[in-house]
């Protein structure tokens, strides 16, 4: 991560005037100097998408009267939060080791009446998967894993886990087609070990009384910030959709 010098300054300064916000991150940049995040949403079924991935800055011109917008969670590249919140809710669950932990750690602050935000004069450039590598059998090891471990925790329901591992099953599909064996047996051995150790996971309590608050938040946020997203196909926009 390369931060620019006021970074933290900036989110400091909001968090102090905003009591009701219990975590903030940065405006994050690919190398190129293209968006690699203003946040993300994600839906029931476990997909995260991150808000304006890969779009110009030029973006942000649209955003020039806010000094920051609301998200469902802040990308754990850099991402600041209230140490007596952490505290209360037990930090990041620990048992997602790689992925998703900063996803459900958001997720429980928006529970807990906290709100999370992206700051839009605090910038950094985060080079995305450097170290383990985009697409890399471990990466897709642990991203199907932790999306079906975070399904679970949040009680959205058999039908919506079932769904999750299908969906994740043409993920398989399409490797295995391509004769990518390494990856194939990646996804495989997530969706097995998930299912596996469901047991030993301890679901949030929070969720079920306020899902319907949480899948409103969830739709809200789909709705209000349609225009930052990268176009999808028709499938997966039918599948995001269907979600929440």
């Amino acid at each position: 991560v390369i931060a620019r010098e006021d970074w933290l300054k900036e989110i400091v300064h909001v968090l102090e005037k905003n009591t009701n916000i219990g975590a903030a991150q940065p405006v994050i940049l690919n190398p190129d100097d293209t968006i690699q995040a203003l946040g993300g949403i994600l839906g029931r079924l476990g997909y995260a998408s991150l808000i304006s991935a890969n779009k110009e800055t030029s973006l942000l011109k649209k955003l020039k009267d806010k000094q920051f917008i609301y998200t469902l969670y802040a990308h754990g590249a850099a991402i600041v939060i209230r140490k007596k919140l952490f505290e209360k809710l037990g930090g990041f669950y620990s048992k997602y080791f790689l992925y998703y932990d900063e996803t459900d750690f958001c997720v429980r602050t928006w529970l807990s009446g906290f709100r999370i935000v992206t700051v839009l004069n605090s910038i950094v450039k985060h080079f995305g998967s450097a170290t383990i590598g985009a697409q890399s059998p471990i990466s897709l090891y642990y991203i199907n894993r932790n999306a079906l471990f975070f399904v679970y925790r949040f009680r959205f329901g058999l039908t919506y886990f079932l769904l999750s591992v299908m969906s994740r099953l043409s993920d398989l599909l399409r490797y295995s087609i391509k004769q990518d064996r390494e990856r194939t047996l990646a996804i495989f051995r997530g969706i097995v070990d998930a299912i596996k150790y469901l047991g030993k996971m301890d679901p949030v309590r929070e969720a079920d009384k306020h899902r319907s608050k949480l899948v409103l938040k969830m739709t809200e946020f789909y709705r209000d910030y349609l225009y930052l997203f990268p176009k999808r196909s028709l499938v997966a926009d039918k599948l995001y959709k269907f979600s929440i």
